[in-house]
């Protein structure tokens, strides 16, 4: 299976590593989880593979990710065990959360996410998986 990660760093030159974006909204307190679940857009065309965009503007984390065959692309945040992810308030997750790699290649390779847990991927091949 092929993956496809999507990183959109133009215009933002203090985002200018590559690296994962965790910059907050104005009304998140600056040590809070970021909330998961809420509709976003990566803004390239439908594939059959799994992207994840940054700068995401309409997610607190400023990441959003894409399943195939589950809509809508939700925001997701970073998290190192599923008690990190928070669900947001209009997210239409019910399942809980997993917290699982969901790229093997690219910026974001094997870094794990939020992903609602009855729409998780299983994890790509070679990478570890937290929790």
């Amino acid at each position: 299976m092929r993956w496809l990660v999507v990183l959109l760093l133009a215009g933002c030159p203090e985002h200018g590593s590559g690296g994962m974006m965790n910059v907050p909204d104005a009304a998140v307190p600056p040590d809070a989880p970021f909330e998961s679940g809420r509709a976003c857009d990566v803004g390239v065309p439908t594939t059959n593979e799994i992207v994840v965009a940054s700068p995401a503007l309409d997610c607190p984390s400023r990441v959003c990710l894409r399943i195939p065959n589950a809509t809508p692309d939700e925001c997701t945040a970073g998290c190192v065990f599923a008690s990190d992810c928070v669900n947001s308030p209009v997210s239409s997750c019910t399942a809980g959360y997993t917290c699982e790699p969901v790229v093997s290649v690219g910026p974001f390779a094997c870094r794990s996410f939020c992903v609602c847990s009855d729409r998780a991927p299983p994890p790509p091949a070679g990478c570890a998986t937290g929790g």
